[in-house]
């Protein structure tokens, strides 16, 4: 990754955004595209279920 990727992503994580990157050798033959669409709905559900609020006893 080049270094002003890296800012990008610093600068995104600075204003509050969640950011997940898998490289292309990570990736290997996995469609780029579906791994997306598979991270969103995880975390779509995750966003949910963190943001339910808890009760402390």
């Amino acid at each position: 990754m080049k270094a002003h990727q890296k800012a990008v992503i610093e600068g995104l994580r600075k204003e509050g955004y969640a950011i997940g990157i898998f490289s292309p050798e990570e990736l290997g033959n996995a469609p780029a595209r579906d791994i997306e669409d598979a991270l969103v709905r995880e975390g779509n559900e995750s966003i949910e279920v963190l943001q339910e609020p808890t009760t402390h006893e």
